[in-house]
């Protein structure tokens, strides 16, 4: 089910049935947003063949009959998001196979699909595409025990192959376990730091990946607020500007609880609204949320 909400109001916007393939056990970890207003989504997620423990990685295009299997990819169990190519049309999609970080790639035009694995130590949950450099970027939590608080980047140059990782330190307690996702807007980058274990607040940070340095830009305070999804913790708005974490109020599930950051002007807006979707679905236990 795909929900559209005014997070201004908190009032729902549209409430639409994903259809998917019949016969399939699936479950969706993802959407990749549009590019404009015109351009369909790409639903991200898989072919359950082992419950609890492996997946088949499949991309859906929203509205199109054709869907993607990487059937190679048959052990693989992590969140995912992926990045698109328009001019190539290309879909990147980044995955961890048998504790691996790797890239899957496919060719829309070509129907034709790759696998490229990664370099470095990280936990990649989203990429991002600059198709001007012709790089994917991926930035995740270091899997280097104690390390919690660094943030690996890995490049991919899709023209050469060439891969490269280095090492992004944040000034945030080393005593609690980040989930670390990088994004990428208008050629700057963003990291959200949520803390997933401890009680350290939560951070959203502006990262210079070529000067390895970072600046804070919102701090998200510890109140057991609960993110909707148990993986991806922040929503972004890759036309408009915006990187948010929207969550649950532990104590009061029928409100929602925003840190929204603008990136055009750096201006932070914390608020709660009323939780419209708890009224809706109290049988649902995940949503997957973009903004727009």
């Amino acid at each position: 089910m795909y929900y559209a909400l005014n997070i201004s109001s908190g009032d729902l916007i549209a409430k639409q049935s994903i259809p998917l393939p019949g016969g399939d056990l699936v479950e969706l970890n993802g959407v990749i947003q549009p590019s404009s207003v015109s351009d369909e989504f790409l639903l991200i997620g898989g072919n359950i063949t082992d419950v609890g423990e492996s997946y088949i990685p499949i991309i859906w295009s929203y509205n199109v009959v054709v869907h993607v299997k990487f059937q190679q990819m048959h052990y693989q169990w992590s969140p995912q998001m992926a990045t698109y190519d328009s001019i190539n049309n290309i879909v990147y999609l980044n995955a961890d196979f048998k504790g691996y970080p790797v890239l899957l790639k496919f060719d829309y035009n070509q129907h034709k699909e790759d696998v490229v694995t990664l370099p470095g130590t990280g936990w990649y949950i989203q990429s991002s595409y600059n198709e001007t450099t012709n790089m994917c970027y991926l930035g995740g939590t270091s899997q280097v025990a104690n390390q919690f608080s660094q943030m690996v980047v890995a490049t991919y140059n899709t023209v050469t192959g060439d891969t490269s990782s280095h090492i992004i330190q944040f000034d945030v307690p080393n005593s609690c376990y980040y989930s670390i996702a990088m994004y990428q807007y208008n050629s700057k980058f963003y990291a959200g730091l949520y803390a997933a274990s401890g009680s350290c607040p939560s951070y959203i940070f502006e990262v210079d990946i070529v000067a390895n340095t970072s600046t804070l830009l919102a701090t998200i305070p510890y109140d057991n607020a609960a993110p909707f999804d148990s993986d991806i913790y922040f929503v972004f708005d890759n036309i408009n500007g915006y990187l948010a974490m929207i969550a649950t109020n532990a104590e009061d599930y029928t409100k929602l609880e925003i840190c929204m950051v603008n990136l055009n002007t750096y201006e932070v807006d914390q608020y709660a609204l009323p939780n419209v979707l708890s009224k809706l679905n109290a049988d649902e236990d995940e949503f997957l949320m973009t903004l727009s």
